[in-house]
């Protein structure tokens, strides 16, 4: 049996020997203090009171024995209580067939294999025949027997009996049947929470694993994007005092403020006077207006004119939508105007 069917039927246990206390602490107030100031007998006190102390042990010992052993022990003390009641209040002949059955039920409860609730029932059947058998036969004659077992004939004796044997059958069966189907339920439930959990688990495995592959792919795609720049912005001479950076990919705005970077600095190293920014492999994006804003005054600062060369529509509607008329530049369509450009600017140095 699984963890989580023990604790179902650990809470039944519990729930059932509550509210039998519960019952039987009404009944022992009720019933045996009004039998002993009515009749004076003190039968019904003491049986109750039994039946209370074998519950109360009951509740005391679930946790430290085994369900299955613990309970059979309680039904057995309320077997025989239940026959001295039958016997007490006239015999088999007046419902003893409902107690029994009753006590079947409350069990069947806590029990629900099979094979427990048919030990019950048999257990049941079998007292409940051996006290037949007892009274008819006049071994043990009730303080006050009841017209039916004086007046009736064998006959209907043991046509009552027989069908009282059957009630009790039947639902011990049916209880059975009950707790069986309740079982399997319980079962499947398990199962699929088991199944639940295990595709939890692997989900979770495999959320872990695309988390760390996800994260190789970050750090070489970080490797690659830093390779691609440092591939992508050569700083090659043109002339003394001219360098040109040919620019390729997709620019966002951490590019952007490596490669401003960049050519400030080779501008700074080489003592250029003329900076060629070649745009024609890159792709439009919003960050290329503020990108050659920031390129055209840093190289004003260090005393060096930017020259944009490979502009393309959608760039220069960014431009204008951008900066406006502000930014001077010097454009050209093509790489090769640009860099005629640059060598007209060396010789007029």
């Amino acid at each position: 049996m699984n963890d989580l069917n023990r604790i179902v039927e650990q809470q039944r246990a519990l729930v059932f020997a509550r509210s039998n206390l519960y019952f039987l602490t009404a009944m022992l107030l009720v019933v045996g203090i009004g039998d002993i100031l009515i009749s004076g007998s003190w039968f019904y006190f003491a049986l109750t009171a039994l039946a209370l102390v074998s519950f109360l042990a009951y509740l005391g010992l679930l946790g430290r024995l085994p369900l299955v052993p613990a309970t059979l022990g309680l039904f057995c003390i309320l077997e025989l209580l239940v026959a001295a009641a039958v016997y007490n209040a006239g015999g088999v002949m007046t419902g003893a067939a409902t107690l029994f059955s009753a006590l079947i039920l409350g069990i069947g409860l806590v029990l629900t294999e099979r094979r427990s609730i048919l030990i019950i029932t048999f257990i049941s059947i079998l007292v409940y025949l051996i006290l037949s058998l007892l009274q008819f036969s006049n071994v043990l004659v009730p303080p006050q027997p009841g017209p039916l077992l004086n007046e009736q004939s064998t006959g209907y004796k043991l046509f009552s009996t027989v069908l009282q044997t059957a009630l009790i059958g039947l639902v011990g069966a049916v209880t059975g049947s009950v707790a069986s189907s309740m079982q399997q339920r319980a079962q499947a439930l398990e199962q699929a929470r088991s199944q639940a959990n295990e595709h939890a688990k692997a989900a979770e495995q495999l959320a872990t694993q695309l988390n760390e592959k996800v994260e190789a792919l970050r750090i070489t795609e970080e490797t690659l994007r830093r390779t691609v720049d440092i591939l992508s912005v050569p700083a090659l001479p043109l002339v003394e005092g001219a360098l040109a950076m040919p620019l390729i990919g997709y620019i966002d705005e951490e590019r952007a403020g490596r490669l401003t970077s960049f050519l400030l600095k080779a501008i700074y190293e080489r003592r250029a006077r003329l900076a060629l920014v070649d745009l024609t492999a890159i792709e439009a994006t919003d960050v290329l207006p503020a990108m050659l804003a920031r390129m055209a005054r840093g190289a004003r600062l260090l005393g060096a004119e930017l020259v944009v060369a490979g502009l393309q529509p959608a760039v220069a509607r960014l431009l204008i939508s951008e900066v406006g008329d502000r930014l001077a530049i010097q454009t050209f369509q093509t790489l090769e105007q640009a860099i005629d450009y640059a060598l007209s600017q060396r010789a007029l140095a």
